[in-house]
């Protein structure tokens, strides 16, 4: 199993109800992507200033499968219409979980 986490701070124009709207497309994914077995997200509950505002965990059965999220034409579309638009930072990392 591969782990997937994404971090992203956003400019002030994406309101909570952006951020909700991606988290929900997101979460969509799951049962769509191929290998994707579960994706949460969620804003950042604001309890240390100077945190980032959303974050994403994705479970894949396999590096092959998360290579195959990158360039699904859904994420794509989500990516590049709800999320990118409006990213200031992002970090991400993958890495091996037990299943």
């Amino acid at each position: 199993m591969l782990r997937h986490v994404v971090v992203f701070s956003f400019g002030p124009e994406l309101d909570r109800g952006g951020r909700d709207a991606i988290a929900s497309s997101l979460e969509g994914l799951v049962g769509v992507v191929p290998g994707l077995v579960s994706m949460r997200c969620g804003r950042d509950a604001g309890l240390v200033p100077d945190n980032a505002d959303f974050a994403v965990v994705a479970d894949f059965t396999d590096t092959d499968a998360w290579r195959g999220y990158i360039d699904h034409p859904v994420h794509v579309a989500i990516a590049s219409t709800q999320i990118r638009p409006f990213v200031t930072h992002r970090v991400a990392v993958q890495f091996q979980i037990e299943a």
